[in-house]
């Protein structure tokens, strides 16, 4: 996928972006080559602060443009994204992932993609991708440390 094209696609959207009828100010990035983020400025002492729910439908109907434009395609947010043993990112969905966690073929040190994180604080904190312990993949797959076996 082009991700000027992408970006550019979304950031047109973003320049005219308003919520309660106030503009916007937000800005969108490509992580690790496949996700897109997207943060918006929020001013808490503001009446009605924050995006709206319709502001944030619009900017969703624009990802999706943008999407199309480019060819790209957009993972279900219920899906469990993660880096397989030969470093590709594997998208499938949670039952898929559950029995991989079962079989051995993941665990706490397999790297997972957090797409549900909703601020940009937290984005630069702790990143997208973490250990799979160290996330909700984790306590929802019961991904501790992998087991060691004593000599």
């Amino acid at each position: 996928v082009d991700q000027e094209t992408l970006l550019a696609h979304v950031d047109r959207f973003l320049a005219r972006w308003s919520s309660h009828g106030r503009p916007v100010q937000a800005a969108a990035t490509v992580l690790h080559g496949q996700f897109l983020a997207v943060g918006a400025l929020i001013d808490d002492d503001a009446p009605n602060a924050g995006v709206s729910g319709c502001g944030i439908d619009k900017l969703m109907h624009a990802v999706e443009e943008a999407g199309n434009a480019v060819g790209a395609t957009w993972a279900d947010g219920l899906l469990v994204v993660f880096e397989g043993a030969d470093g590709e990112v594997q998208v499938v969905p949670r039952s898929t992932f559950r029995a991989l966690a079962r079989e051995g073929h993941v665990d706490g040190d397999t790297p997972v993609f957090v797409t549900t994180i909703t601020s940009v604080g937290a984005l630069r904190v702790e990143g997208i991708r973490r250990l799979a312990r160290e996330s909700w993949h984790g306590r929802t797959f019961r991904l501790g440390p992998p087991q060691t076996t004593a000599a």
